[in-house]
């Protein structure tokens, strides 16, 4: 028994040392593409356990991480606007005329380097009132010269009666340059004079 062991020393050492280090030198020399979705534990990997920069972009399939797949709190929320114009309809087709403070231009000018998104659309103006030769004037917002539905709402008579007026709007735009004008009308074009007291317009482009 002695002479066995004396004659396979060198034999025994090497087993032990295979059984001692065999697994650590199998990771180390793993094939590419050996490792699968399969052979990992579930929670197996975690954060400790992952070598900063281990992972770099030309590793992870385009498309392979979602959003569920990222814990809560490291994507910002998706933005979130709701608004309800009660009573509120479609502007007409073809305005009698639109808010022209200028010879240049008298709308909102979304610019062409817009790579389109879901967008909030505001008119405000602190006094306004369409004079109407007969019956109640009406306004309303027109994007790209067709008109919003929802924004179009009656308007005040005259200086006296004038208030406050917003149209307020939430539409899906595609990448571009957008106008965004403000449009008034009265029964049979009979327009007497229309008025806005410091006008201004917004458009609030949201988390995309």
């Amino acid at each position: 028994m002695l002479s066995h062991l004396r004659r396979n020393a060198v034999a025994y050492l090497a087993l032990a040392v295979a059984c001692t280090t065999g697994t650590a030198y199998a990771a180390d020399r793993l094939a590419p593409g050996s490792v699968t979705n399969k052979t990992i534990a579930k929670n197996a990997v975690t954060s400790p356990k992952i070598k900063k920069n281990a992972v770099r972009s030309p590793d992870l399939k385009n498309g392979a991480v979602k959003a569920a797949d990222l814990a809560p709190g490291l994507l910002p929320r998706d933005a979130e606007v709701y608004v309800e114009n009660f009573g509120l309809g479609t502007p007409v087709a073809n305005p009698d005329g639109f808010f022209e403070p200028d010879e240049n231009d008298g709308d909102l000018d979304i610019p062409a380097t817009f790579t389109g998104g879901r967008v909030v659309l505001r008119f405000f103006s602190n006094s306004a009132y369409v004079d109407c030769a007969a019956g109640v004037g009406f306004a309303g917002l027109y994007l790209d010269g067709q008109p919003v539905p929802g924004t179009r709402r009656s308007m005040a008579g005259s200086s006296a009666g004038a208030g406050p007026v917003e149209l307020l709007t939430v539409v899906e735009l595609g990448p571009g340059h957008h106008d965004v004008a403000y449009g008034y009308d009265c029964p049979s074009s009979a327009v007497n004079v229309y008025s806005l007291y410091a006008p201004s317009f917004m458009a609030s482009v949201l988390a995309r």
